[in-house]
């Protein structure tokens, strides 16, 4: 291989992480990090949580995010 050729499948690429997270006043809370009360599904299969947060108790459903 000429040292100007890229190596697309070498150990050296960078895959991100996907992180479950609820988002709560815009931000991002990794699922990890809560207390969860009940897990819902909706009709087109999303998973609602209920969960405390700061001694209230919230409702958001599940997204990911690639960190």
């Amino acid at each position: 291989m000429s040292p100007t050729e890229k190596r697309y499948y070498s150990s050296k690429n960078w895959f991100p992480k996907r992180v479950a997270c609820v988002i709560v006043d815009g931000d991002f809370i990794p699922v990890e990090s809560i207390e969860v009360l009940n897990v819902e599904e909706d009709i087109s299969g999303r998973d609602l949580l209920t969960f405390m947060w700061k001694d209230q108790e919230k409702q958001s459903f599940v997204v990911e995010k690639y960190v």
